[in-house]
């Protein structure tokens, strides 16, 4: 049996988990955005936001000093 050296299963189950809550978020009609955060002591995480039922902005809104 050949093993693969670079497969990592828990990035597989990393990327498979982040993609259902992307779809989860789509469901309920908003959307998921993904930061990497360090602080002030040098660590380093992950960070996940969901944003739905906001008011939603027309795309041709311009506030009136571009006009």
């Amino acid at each position: 049996m050949k093993l693969d050296r670079h497969h990592d299963p828990i990035e597989d189950l990393e990327r498979d988990l982040l993609h259902e809550i992307e779809l989860c978020a789509k469901d309920l009609g908003g959307k998921m955005e993904k930061y990497t955060i360090s602080n002030s002591s040098g660590e380093i995480y992950n960070q996940i936001k969901i944003t739905y039922g906001a008011p939603k902005t027309p795309d041709t809104y311009k506030p009136s000093y571009y006009q």
